[in-house]
């Protein structure tokens, strides 16, 4: 899930979480697919796990989010979309 992610491959990102253990499992870990994706640019990505429950509420352990991320990579698109959720 976070190789698609980083990617920027949805499709593939769709295909993975059709599987309820990876989908539990996609806010979880230091590198969650959000915040990669986020700080990758993908904002298509992004917009997809953004429909999963608690995927906001996974951090870095210097307690950076996706929004964060978004900033770090320099994606004003991504940073808009995140804003409007949080």
């Amino acid at each position: 899930l976070r190789l698609a992610a980083v990617s920027g491959h949805l499709e593939v990102l769709n295909r993975l979480l059709e599987f309820p253990a990876i989908k539990a499992k996609a806010h979880e870990g230091r590198n969650a697919a959000l915040r990669l994706a986020a700080l990758q640019g993908h904002k298509e990505v992004v917009e997809r796990l953004l429909l999963l429950p608690n995927v906001l509420n996974a951090v870095t352990a210097a307690n950076n989010g996706a929004l964060e991320c978004a900033i770090q990579g320099s994606h004003p698109h991504i940073v808009k979309c995140l804003e409007s959720i949080e």
